[in-house]
């Protein structure tokens, strides 16, 4: 068995897909990896939707939130844009294997993977990567709102600060 000698550089990587795989080598797996934008497009508006929705129920504003909730609301966005858009994942990495082309490619792997599988097919490892990437996002989403809230904080601070600050100068002025 023939060992693949690695990449020596990024370019380098280019030149020899495009030489031994040819153009569809460079863009196998692209129109499934475009479909992936969709999974922001659920998850960002689901995750202040659920933030907003917390805090009206529980009759307090989106900053007041408790890290908990900030971790739960992140966690379930996170997890319902994963589900509705995994089917992506199981077909880029089709087509990246398969080294198939970006349409044509992208249709030969679907129906490929449901005469397979049917449906099934498109979710086959949904689990594990729910249980890899929940935590990585919760953390993420939630690092963001509690430090964005302490900087948001120690802003108004200083803005009081000055204000005070330029209110104690104008009375010496005045006096």
């Amino acid at each position: 068995v023939a060992r693949a000698v690695p990449y020596k550089d990024t370019f380098d990587a280019l030149r020899r897909i495009a030489r031994e795989e040819g153009l569809n080598g460079l863009y196998s797996g692209l129109a499934p990896s475009l479909m992936g934008i969709m999974h922001v497009a659920i998850q960002f508006p689901l995750y202040e939707f659920s933030k907003a929705e917390i805090a009206e129920r529980t009759q307090r504003r989106v900053d007041e939130l408790t890290a908990s909730e900030l971790v739960m609301t992140s966690a379930f966005s996170k997890m319902v844009a994963s589900t509705i858009t995994y089917p992506h994942e199981v077909v880029r990495s089709y087509m990246h294997v398969s080294g198939s082309g970006p349409i044509q490619g992208l249709i030969d792997a679907c129906s490929t993977i449901f005469r397979e599988d049917g449906v099934r097919g498109f979710y086959r490892g949904c689990a594990t990567n729910l249980i890899r990437t929940t935590p990585a996002a919760a953390l993420t989403f939630t690092s963001f709102e509690l430090i964005a809230r302490a900087l948001r904080g120690m802003a108004k601070e200083r803005e009081k600060e000055a204000a005070d600050k330029l209110q104690a100068q104008q009375q010496q002025q005045q006096q």
